[in-house]
């Protein structure tokens, strides 16, 4: 490991470290509001959450993305409200983003200037870019992204039928491709902000730009190792300064310590991933979120958590007597 990725490396470590510092900070400022928290849904509620975060994680760290899966497991299971959603997706997936993004920096190999290109790329997207690009309407942007990450999928499945060339061994980019692939970091940055993923993008772009699809892992995970820990400090010190949560306090809790399982597993498993195999496994992440953002883009689904959790926190109340604050 060079000293650039050295440096990345102890930066992704300390701003995840001012992250966890927020969030403590945070059960402290509300800790009998966090007490009656966490017997919300007792313990089913805590092996749901422990369930969803391993294997969402397990994925995340191949490259899926857990953002999606979270979301759609914890409207299905029925683990938290909606409007929680948006706030424990960052906090409760800080330690998992910077564990996955140190270990890929420090085990791939990856051309500085690509690597650190990107990341700067795609933290200045989300940071200048995010007024303008939450603007957008999100349903027609996933339905857009869904089309466009299908039609990729299409050409890399012909790559690895043979009808077409993808991936190659290259750890770097220079002139217009490098070019390329810093303005995607920035877009998708940007997107990043209203729930575009930027997990397959690059998986695709640096695929089809015949870098190792491998070399696409510290490139996104860096990325998102900073991106991250910058919303869940905004979402923590919101929820310090109000009565009411912005985030589901019980489920970062149960993510940020036994979730960790699903991608210490994963970590191990992909770096032994042949060349073959790992260009099938691109496909069928491209495929997937693909077809993922394009069924939110026509799907809608309401909240069926928020009466009941509220129900459950005022017996809590009742029984011991416990204010909200």
């Amino acid at each position: 490991m060079n000293s650039v990725a050295l440096i990345i490396n102890i930066g992704i470590a300390l701003i995840t470290a001012v992250a966890i510092i927020h969030m403590i900070r945070d059960f402290h400022v509300h800790k009998k509001q966090f007490k009656i928290e966490m017997k919300v849904g007792g313990i089913v509620k805590s092996i749901k959450a422990s369930l969803i975060a391993i294997v969402t994680l397990f994925f995340d760290t191949l490259g899926i993305g857990c953002y999606a899966p979270m979301t759609a497991s914890f409207k299905i299971f029925h683990v938290t409200r909606d409007k929680y959603i948006p706030g424990t997706l960052n906090v409760a997936c800080v330690m998992a983003t910077c564990i996955e993004s140190i270990y890929f920096i420090t085990n791939v190999e990856v051309d500085t200037v690509t690597l650190v290109g990107c990341i700067a790329a795609s933290a200045i997207g989300a940071y200048l870019g995010a007024r303008l690009i939450t603007k957008l309407n999100l349903n027609k942007t996933r339905l857009a992204m869904g089309l466009a990450l299908l039609v990729v999928a299409v050409v890399l499945i012909l790559g690895i039928a043979g009808m077409m060339n993808f991936g190659g061994e290259e750890i770097g980019l220079t002139g217009w491709k490098l070019a390329l692939i810093i303005a995607i970091s920035f877009v998708m940055g940007g997107l990043m902000t209203i729930g575009i993923g930027i997990y397959a993008p690059l998986l695709a772009t640096v695929s089809l730009l015949g870098m190792d699809p491998l070399v696409a892992y510290p490139i996104m995970l860096g990325c998102c190792a900073y991106l991250i820990p910058v919303a869940a400090i905004r979402f923590c010190q919101d929820s310090i300064k109000s009565e009411k949560p912005t985030y589901d306090r019980k489920i970062a809790v149960f993510t940020n310590t036994i979730g960790l399982i699903g991608p210490a597993i994963a970590m191990v498993f992909l770096v032994s991933l042949p060349m073959y195999w790992l260009k099938i496994l691109v496909a069928i992440v491209v495929a997937y979120v693909g077809s993922l953002m394009l069924y939110q883009g026509i799907n809608k689904s309401a909240d069926k958590v928020a009466s009941d959790e509220d129900d459950e926190k005022e017996d809590i109340m009742k029984e011991g007597g416990a204010p909200t604050g």
